[in-house]
Order: structure tokens, then sequence, then C-alpha cells
């Protein structure tokens, strides 16, 4: 259906009119600002640590045997991007991502440290599935042990076949061939939903992440 000019902004307004578009969004520099104060005054911490409670709770409940295993992201889960993404204004830019990681020297989240050492205690099997590129392989290696990150039976990053698919495809994929393999998956930990959905994913232990959203 065609509409003259005056007739499509009038369609227009009244769309507007009648959509949430009639409302303003928050204006970016404040929802920056709120951003930096979840993180930097106490509730990012808060929260993580009753989800991490919580987890090690549900977790201990369940007996550890040869073939159980959870599933840990990296970026944001097991190690923290925040004052690097701070420094660019919490943009994302690829070149600048890809040499914070190859760096090796992103620091820990201490409560998913703790989550990560009750389960090795444990005996649980432990495999990490991240979005990286494989090239970016001895690098992580190296970051994850020397921020104590040892014993886990498998580190997954993409191949060239996989970089196109979304994380929530390739995450998914990835975990139904872990099944193939024998593993039970009864937990994953990640910031992101696509780090969970898709099935196979067990318990979700899902992080807060305020940032940014990865389908």
């Amino acid at each position: 259906m065609k509409f003259s000019l005056f007739r499509s902004w009038g369609f227009v307004i009244v769309l507007l009119a009648n959509s949430t578009y009639a409302h303003h969004p928050l204006n970016l520099s404040i929802a920056k600002e709120n951003v930096e104060n979840y993180y930097e005054c106490g509730q990012y911490d808060k929260d993580l640590n009753k989800l991490i409670d919580r987890a090690i709770k549900h977790f201990s409940k369940i007996s550890a045997t040869d073939n159980k295993a959870v599933i840990f992201d990296i970026d944001d889960t097991m190690l923290d991007d925040y004052c690097n993404e701070k420094h660019v204004d919490f943009g994302y830019i690829p070149e600048l991502f890809h040499e914070w990681i190859m760096s090796a020297n992103l620091t820990a989240i201490p409560q998913t440290k703790r989550l990560y050492d009750y389960l090795r205690k444990r005996g649980f099997h432990i495999i990490i599935i991240t979005g990286r590129s494989f090239e970016e392989y001895n690098a992580t290696v190296k970051n994850l042990k020397e921020q104590g990150y040892t014993g886990w039976d498998q580190l997954i990053l993409r191949n060239a076949q996989e970089k196109k698919l979304t994380a929530q495809a390739y995450k998914s994929a990835r975990r139904l061939q872990l099944i193939k393999e024998g593993y039970h998956i009864i937990g994953s930990v990640g910031d992101q939903w696509s780090d969970h959905e898709g099935g196979n994913a067990g318990y979700v232990v899902k992080l807060p992440n305020f940032r940014y959203v990865l389908n």
C-alpha cells in the first residue's frame, strides 16, 4: 500500500502516539552512569554472592559421578572485562577486545572462582565453552591458569566454521556434542542467556550483565 507524503507522516505520528516510542528512552549518559553505579557501588557483588550461594546449595545435593559436568563461559563469567570496557565507554571494538584477550591479564571474578573451586573439589568435570576464536587459545589458557582456573577437562573455542554462528547456536551445538561424548551436563554458568539456551544446559547459573547482550 502506498501513502502520500502527508498521509505517511500522519500514519507515523499516530503510531508514535500509540506506542512505546511516545515515551522517551533513558538518556545514554544517565544509562551508563547507572551501569557504573551498579558495578562499582557493591550491588553487582551482592547479586553475584547470592547467585553463587544458591548454586553451591543446589550442587551440594548432587553426587559427583564419572560423567557429570558443569559448563562455564569465560568473559564476564570467569574473567572480568569491566574495566577494559569502561575505558572505551562501554563500546565494542573487536580489535581492542582481541588485544585484551591476547594480553592474558584479565582478572578472575571471585564469586565464579569460588563456585569453580567448589565444583572441582567435589569432583565434577569442568568444561569451558567460550565464544573466543581458536587463535586465542594459548593466551586464554595462560590467563585462566594464572588466575587459578586449573584442572578443567576441556577448553572449547570457536573454530573457523563456527565464527559466523550465533552464540546460542554455537554453544548449544557444542553441548550436544559433549552429550554424545558421554557427558551428563548438570549445570551451565554464564553471563548471557545465549550461554544456556538451546537445550542440555542443566541447572542455569545466569550471572548479571547490564552492559551488552549476545544472541
